[in-house]
Formats: structure tokens, sequence, C-alpha cells
């Protein structure tokens, strides 16, 4: 296993509970949504309260996000920049395939959707921006972890959270054969694996060769799938996916 700071992953864990900066959480809550004992949660608390990281509402005794946050959120230059010229290549892709596209990113051992383009048809997959999903379970989530070591995809499966209802966790060397063939290939096809009657076109995007940032899919109702519909929508969210991938080093300046 490789070497990491325990302490750090967990207080980073806490800090992904927030979704708001008006979100609030006692040490219970804390304990509930990251598995950890109250008496871990308490000295991690302590500590980032004390960095400034967190803040304690005297009334309800419960903890938020401080200003110490906004000075990095406003110290944002690049990233505003790339996810506005990536929201045009989605849009792109979706007038492409008339489907749902959706971009991703891995935050610790979870998939975070972090925009969609939505389809204009009836039926179509109901994604919630913000919401966040184990990485096994997807197929963005699948190629989020492709170009990562075998060791390093197993030290993210210890803080895996727990399965979403009505889902069960693969074992560790079939996630691993479908991790490897979504980089052999360099894209993965999810075929009904995270929600039935559901297939996803996914690929990811590179800041360097071997150095995935994100990921972009195509969510279909499998009903709607062709062998011919599936072949051009994997075309175009390759190259769309080519494209971000320059966007982000053109303006990251990598």
């Amino acid at each position: 296993m490789m070497s990491y700071n325990s302490s750090l992953i967990k207080n980073m864990a806490l800090l992904d509970c927030f979704q708001s900066d008006d979100d609030e959480y006692g040490i219970g809550d804390f304990s509930t949504m990251t598995g950890q004992p109250e008496s871990t949660i308490q000295r991690l608390v302590n500590t980032m309260e004390f960095m400034g990281l967190i803040i304690q509402n005297p009334k309800s005794k419960k903890y938020r996000l401080s200003l110490r946050l906004l000075r990095i959120h406003t110290a944002l230059r690049y990233t505003p920049q790339w996810l506005d010229q990536t929201k045009k290549e989605l849009a792109w892709l979706q007038g492409k395939t008339h489907e749902t596209v959706n971009l991703g990113i891995r935050v610790g051992s979870e998939l975070e959707y972090l925009a969609k383009v939505d389809t204009d048809r009836l039926l179509r997959p109901n994604f919630i921006l913000g919401k966040r999903y184990p990485l096994w379970c997807t197929g963005l989530g699948r190629c989020l972890l492709s170009h990562l070591s075998k060791e390093e995809i197993q030290d993210i499966m210890e803080y895996i959270p727990a399965c979403p209802e009505g889902q069960i966790q693969p074992s560790f060397e079939h996630l691993y054969t479908t991790i490897q063939q979504a980089r052999t290939q360099g894209y993965y096809l999810d075929d009904e694996e995270f929600s039935l009657g559901l297939y996803c076109i996914a690929a990811p995007v590179f800041a360097s060769p071997g150095k995935v940032v994100a990921a972009v899919s195509v969510s279909v109702p499998k009903a709607r799938i062709t062998p011919e519909s599936r072949a051009d929508m994997l075309q175009c969210t390759l190259v769309a996916t080519t494209r971000i991938s320059e966007l982000y080093k053109e303006i990251m300046q990598f």
C-alpha cells in the first residue's frame, strides 16, 4: 500500500460533507456521513476549527464552513474559465447525440456531477448536480480511475462509502478488470451497470498524458440504443473529450 496522511484524508472527508455554505452538521452528523467514530470526529473538528476552516454556530452547536474558504474560492482564476468553455463542448455533444451529457470529477472515493446538459426527450435520466456516487457505480467513475495504479485504486476503495440502495459492490478484481478495460479502450460502455434500463458512454478528460482530471458521459435509455447510434455517440464523445482536454491544457497553462 502507498503511504498517505490518513488524518488529512479524514479531514477532507468532513469538508466534502458540505454542499453549500449554509449546511450545518454536528459531531453525530459527521460520524453518520463518514462512518468515523465520534471520538475521531471530535478531534478532527477541533483541528479544523483551530485552523479556521469551519466555525461553530453558538445557537445550534453545529459547524459550518468558515470565511477562510471564501478566499480560496474567490482566488480561482482559471477553473471558472475552463468550466465555461467545457459547458460549450457539452452543449455541442448534446446537440450531436440528442441525449443527456454529463461532466464528472473525482472527490476522494466518489464521483460528483459537475455539469450536465439534459435531453429534451421525455424519457431521460435524472442526475442531480452536486450529487455523489461511489466511483465503482458508473462508467464515469471507471474512467476517472482508469489511469491510476492498482495500488492507488485499492487505497481509494478503502474509503468507498456505503452502496446505493439496490446495488451490490463488485469484487475488487472484477472492478479492476473493468477499469483496465476503460484504460485500454480509452472509454467505457456502461450497459445497465449503474441503473436498470440506462446505457452510458463515458470517456476521460486529461490534464496531461496519464493524468485524468474529469470524465464526460452520454447517458441514454437503453431502449434508444442501436449499434449505429452507439458508434456515432462514442465517436462524438471522444471528439468532445479530446477538445475539453486541450482546453484544460491551454487555459490551465499545463
